[in-house]
């Protein structure tokens, strides 16, 4: 026997399925964590998951959906460990779309009424530091020279020490890291000097601000 995805879903069969499967499906249903935003999340458990064959997870997740639309709910987040990958194809199915990926898990999404989704999008930029290092006199500025990265190999191209913020991180310590990272040389934040931004991507492609400190 086989279940038809529910009108208005993207995706097809869900095959393999019988009847006893359903009523399990139904005494062992999937949790979710209601957000103040009107979504549900639900985060998977290799613990408990892994056990899931990806058809029956669907009809799981079917009986999941239909409840969350009938209570309002709008946005879906399924929060998928990489230990459990093997539940995402019944997902994809069912008109959820990759959201983010990280070390250990991947996100999924789906919006439930018939609108444009409102859900956020991933953060989409990158933030960098360079550090404008003055010497006592104030007239001199410390430049380098890029062994590896974007300038390597450029003639003559010097520029300020400098990368990209770490999670957590606050600006100015940042750039007081970044300039003793290159450099080795042990620096004080004073204040901000500058701020452009790129749109180029660059190797992750994101928007790119990167303030200059003194």
């Amino acid at each position: 026997v086989a279940r038809r995805a529910p009108e208005g879903r993207r995706g097809g069969w869900l095959p393999g399925l019988s009847a006893s499967f359903c009523l399990a499906g139904a005494m062992d249903a999937l949790e979710g964590k209601e957000d103040r935003f009107g979504g549900v999340t639900v985060t998977l458990d290799p613990a408990k998951h892994a056990r899931w064959e990806p058809a029956v997870f669907g009809v799981r997740l079917v009986a999941a959906l239909e409840s969350w639309a009938g209570q309002g709910k709008r946005g879906m987040w399924l929060r998928v460990p990489s230990q459990v990958a093997n539940l995402i194809d019944p997902a994809i199915m069912l008109g959820f779309e990759f959201h983010h990926a990280q070390p250990g898990y991947v996100m999924l999404t789906k919006w439930l009424p018939a609108t444009p989704s409102s859900l956020p999008v991933y953060p989409h930029h990158q933030v960098g530091v360079g550090g404008l290092v003055l010497d006592g006199s104030g007239k001199r500025v410390l430049c380098i020279q890029e062994r590896s990265g974007l300038t390597a190999g450029m003639v003559d191209f010097w520029k300020l020490p400098g990368g990209l913020v770490d999670p957590g991180e606050d600006l100015c310590d940042a750039a007081v890291r970044e300039v003793r990272e290159e450099t080795g040389i042990q620096t004080v934040f004073e204040c901000v000097a500058t701020v452009r931004e790129s749109q180029s991507g660059g190797p992750l492609g994101c928007t790119d601000p990167y303030p200059g400190f003194v």
